[in-house]
């Protein structure tokens, strides 16, 4: 009983922490992003990110389609179709932004950045983090505890349904990553940890009306449980790092680059774009204990001023 509770204030604890870091911050998303940083490319064309993503949109569907079909709902309880369910929901997403972006524009109207747009960088940032997750906790945690049973492994894991949702998923993203021009928020790891929570919860509330748990590691009765949930929690914010890594490795790569992106005429301007961004949100006041001087308040000053001017020239 001690266990549950210690589990229980955990998942509180990391409650409290993700809305506490969402609700500061969201309002960051709607100041600083534009409806073009959700739909044009990056490193490719726009008309190549989009061809990816309609690719991918209809693979997620038919796949989940199928696998509805033949597995029925049960499925939903694992925590693997609900990020595959959201997966298959941003692509589907950025397509349809795309889509009524190009019609907008056509007609010279302007697309303003509205909830969808702001939906599909939450999912964004969601994905990238949970498909790191999903598949080293697959491979690295129940792989091992399945092995001893055959039947389970072969049920669960070893199969066609597995693979997709356990090895493509991550490839799925990482080719969107590599592609596209989202930009990266820090606060937005207070959405995956509303995402994760969200989930522990529902894992209660399944033991409650069925009796069983979910996974085996998510016994809260076991000596090993406020560990085994502490490991979850500290896992995506790991997972999320590698996804903000991965991020600043491909902007520079693409910032390194001969041949960046033309967009609207001028050469490489998505990319600096990026850049643009990730200066603004780079913290650029002085370290605590120390004063900023006059001049140096006016520089950075200065420097933020041109920085949003270059942004709106977009």
């Amino acid at each position: 009983m001690s266990n549950t509770v210690v589990v229980v204030m955990i998942s509180l604890l990391s409650l409290h922490r993700s809305l506490r870091c969402f609700k500061t911050r969201t309002g960051d998303v709607w100041l600083t992003s534009k409806v073009e940083e959700v739909v044009l490319g990056g490193s490719v064309s726009s008309n190549w990110l989009f061809a990816y993503r309609v690719v991918m949109f209809l693979f997620a569907t038919i796949f989940t389609l199928v696998h509805l079909c033949i597995k029925g709902l049960k499925p939903m309880r694992f925590y693997t179709k609900w990020n595959f369910y959201s997966l298959t929901l941003y692509f589907g997403l950025v397509v349809w932004e795309t889509l009524w972006f190009r019609r907008r524009k056509a007609s010279d109207t302007e697309h303003p950045f509205g909830m969808g747009a702001y939906l599909a960088i939450v999912l964004y940032h969601i994905n990238m983090t949970t498909v790191w997750t999903v598949d080293v906790g697959t491979w690295g945690v129940l792989y091992p505890l399945y092995r001893k049973h055959p039947e389970a492994l072969n049920q669960f894991l070893l199969n066609f349904f597995s693979y997709v949702e356990h090895i493509v998923n991550l490839f799925m993203m990482i080719g969107e990553l590599m592609m596209n021009r989202m930009p990266f928020f820090d606060h937005l790891r207070g959405t995956v940890g509303l995402w994760v929570v969200s989930y522990v919860f529902y894992g209660f509330f399944y033991r409650l009306r069925t009796g069983l748990w979910v996974y085996p590691v998510s016994k809260t009765t076991e000596i090993w449980s406020p560990i085994a949930y502490a490991c979850i929690f500290t896992g995506h914010l790991l997972a999320f790092r590698l996804f903000h890594l991965f991020h600043r490795v491909k902007t520079n790569l693409l910032l390194e680059s001969s041949s960046m992106t033309t967009i609207y005429g001028h050469p490489s301007c998505s990319i600096l774009m990026l850049a643009a961004r990730q200066s603004l949100q780079a913290p650029t006041h002085p370290v605590k204990g120390q004063h900023e001087t006059v001049f140096q308040k006016t520089v950075r000053q200065q420097q933020t001023e041109f920085l949003m001017n270059f942004i709106a020239m977009e």
